[in-house]
């Protein structure tokens, strides 16, 4: 596979969820030995290197940008003025995809801004809440997996959705310039070929 037809995926977190980004990167690992997806988090940054424009600049690069949310994320500065809201700028602009995934429970996320977003696991159910947690991340990879395979192929056509929903022009993170109606529906849109 080409690196271009690559999903660029940025972790935006707080620290003290570092233990449950890891547990998600392992759960996207196949993705990344495929090539559908490369993610990048502040963990990467080499000695030496100034932190703040190396993650300013990964999330400007981003294709996706994946939000855990988390007590300690809502309650985090940069995670909430600098990061969020530099993301959910970029979503609205259609130049990246942003995805909430519900680490552990917070009251009321839905009032944030990225509260209008679909969030991941499916349900809502944040990860920590399910009996087992590699079913709840299995499910995030799984939405991962069918938004990538959306990518490679012409147009996408949104399950139950109007023919006006279907995006056959995208840039190349695969986003059409209607961009998508939201998180779900990037995660899951059910690809077909059309002829041209």
């Amino acid at each position: 596979m080409d690196r271009r037809d690559t999903f660029d995926v940025f972790y935006s977190y707080s620290h003290r969820d570092a233990d449950l980004r890891g547990e998600l990167d392992v759960h996207l690992a196949l993705l990344k030995r495929q090539a559908v997806i490369r993610t990048w988090w502040d963990g990467e940054i080499q000695a030496g290197q100034e932190w703040s424009p190396e993650i300013f600049g990964r999330l400007e690069k981003a294709d996706v940008i994946l939000l855990l949310i988390s007590p300690d994320f809502i309650a985090s500065d940069f995670c909430w003025s600098k990061e969020m809201t530099r993301a959910m700028e970029r979503h609205e602009a259609g130049t990246a995809r942003v995805i909430p995934v519900l680490l552990r429970p917070v009251d009321n996320w839905q009032k944030a801004p990225f509260g209008k977003l679909q969030a991941l696991p499916p349900g809502s159910k944040a990860v920590t809440e399910h009996a087992n947690r590699d079913v709840a991340l299995r499910d995030v990879a799984a939405g991962a997996r069918s938004g990538a395979s959306s990518k490679r192929c012409g147009a996408v056509i949104l399950p139950g959705a109007p023919a006006s929903l279907s995006l056959s022009s995208t840039n190349s993170a695969g986003i059409g310039r209607a961009g998508f109606p939201n998180a779900t529906a990037w995660f899951t849109a059910s690809t077909k070929r059309t002829s041209s």
